[in-house]
C-alpha cells in the first residue's frame, strides 16, 4: 500500500498524537485486509505558512522510523514549490506527481528487493542504509 496524505490534518492543526493514532489504525486495518507494508510518501510544506505542516512532516518521519509496517519512500514534495511545480497553493502539477511517484516506486522496489529502507536525505529527514 502506498500512502500520501496529511495536508488537511496540518491545516486543521491536528495534534501529532491524534494523527499518529489515526495513521496506525488505518494501516492496521489495511494489514488485516492483506497489505504487508505501508509505503509513505511524506507531504511537502509549500503553502504561505512555511511551518504549517511541520508537525505532520515530523510525525511521518518518526513514525516510519519506529513502526515496522511503515516505510518512508519519498520526501520529494518538499522540492516542488521551489521548482515552480505547483498549480496553486494546494495542488501539484502533473509533472511533480510523476517525479514523486517515480521516486516512491524506485524506493519501494529497493525496499522489496533488499528488505531495507532506502536512503532518503532531504530537508526534514535523514534515513540511510544501515
Amino acid at each position: 500500500m502506498v500512502w500520501c496524505q496529511g495536508e488537511t490534518d496540518g491545516d486543521k492543526n491536528m495534534s501529532s498524537t491524534e494523527y499518529k493514532t489515526k495513521l496506525q489504525i488505518m494501516i492496521e486495518a489495511m494489514v488485516t485486509n492483506g497489505a504487508e507494508k505501508c509505503f509513505i510518501i511524506r507531504i511537502g510544506n509549500h503553502r504561505g505558512l512555511s511551518t504549517q505542516y511541520n508537525n505532520v512532516i515530523k510525525l511521518q518521519r518518526d513514525f516510519c522510523k519506529a513502526y515496522k509496517k511503515a516505510v518512508l519512500v519519498s520526501t520529494k514534495f518538499d522540492e516542488m514549490s521551489a521548482l515552480r511545480l505547483m498549480k496553486d497553493t494546494f495542488h501539484y502539477k502533473q509533472s511533480a506527481n510523476n517525479t514523486v511517484g517515480t521516486e516512491a516506486g524506485e524506493n519501494t522496489a529497493f525496499y522489496i528487493v533488499n528488505n531495507k529502507e532506502p536512503m532518503i536525505d532531504r530537508k526534514y529527514c535523514t534515513v540511510s542504509e544501515p
